[in-house]
């Protein structure tokens, strides 16, 4: 599965578990991980970079600053 961000993590959680029950092995690339704000015992296999910044992608349409 590729991301561009991993923030509490609890989307990527449910969907690497539903991976799993389909018998599949889940393997997880982001750009950004959020460290401080994950919320799951879990954190994803290979990033780019490491922070706690608002990240604001070229693809987003809109940007809101987090609060």
């Amino acid at each position: 599965m590729v991301d561009d961000v991993w923030d509490s993590g609890r989307t990527t959680f449910a969907v690497k578990a539903r991976v799993r029950r389909a018998g599949g092995v889940p393997v997880v690339a982001t750009l950004h991980f959020k460290p401080g704000r994950n919320r799951v015992p879990d954190r994803p296999d290979f990033y780019a970079e490491e922070t706690a910044a608002w990240v604001v992608y070229p693809w987003a349409l809109e940007a809101w600053p987090e609060g």
